[in-house]
C-alpha cells in the first residue's frame, strides 16, 4: 500500500555540506510514489540559495506550504495540510538565534477548526504554540539529540 502523500519538513539540504542535486534526487523518487508537501527549515534559510532550492522543488512538482496552505479531497472527506516557513528566514545568520514571532501569527490566519488540519513545522519546540490553536495532527523535525 502506497501513501496518499510524503511531507518533507525542512533541512532538504545541510548548509555545511550543501547537495541540492541528490536532495532533488530524493525528492523526484518521493514525487513518483505520492504528492510531495513541503516546508523550510533552518539550513534552507542559513544556505543563501533558497530561491534557487524553492524553484527546484516546484520543477520537480513539490507543493511549498510556507505560510500558506493547501486542501485535500477524498471521496467526501476533506482536510487542510498547513505549513509554516522557518522563522530563520528572519534573521541573518544562524548567530543571531530564532525569532518566532511571525509564527503565531501565520498560525492564526492559517487555522479553521472547522476542519481536519495538518501542520508542517520544522520547529518541534514550539508544540504548545500548535497546541493552543488547537491542530489535529503535527509533523515536524525529529532531532535525536534536543529534546522537545
Amino acid at each position: 500500500m502506497l501513501p496518499d502523500i510524503i511531507v518533507v519538513t525542512g533541512d532538504l539540504i545541510d548548509r555545511r555540506k550543501y547537495d541540492l542535486g541528490t536532495a532533488i534526487v530524493f525528492i523526484n523518487g518521493a514525487m513518483k510514489i505520492a504528492p510531495v508537501y513541503y516546508v523550510s527549515g533552518n539550513h534552507e534559510a542559513w544556505s543563501g540559495d533558497y530561491k534557487n532550492i524553492s524553484n527546484k522543488l516546484l520543477s520537480s512538482g513539490v507543493q511549498i506550504l510556507d505560510d500558506t496552505k493547501a486542501t485535500l479531497f477524498k471521496g467526501k472527506g476533506k482536510i487542510e495540510i498547513l505549513g509554516l516557513s522557518d522563522p530563520d528566514f528572519l534573521t541573518s545568520s544562524y548567530i543571531d538565534g530564532t525569532n518566532s514571532s511571525k509564527l503565531k501569527e501565520h498560525l492564526k490566519g492559517l487555522s479553521d477548526h472547522s476542519v481536519f488540519q495538518i501542520l508542517l513545522s520544522h520547529r518541534p519546540e514550539l508544540f504548545d504554540l500548535y497546541a493552543d490553536k488547537n491542530i489535529d495532527l503535527i509533523f515536524f523535525r525529529t532531532c535525536p539529540w534536543r529534546a522537545i
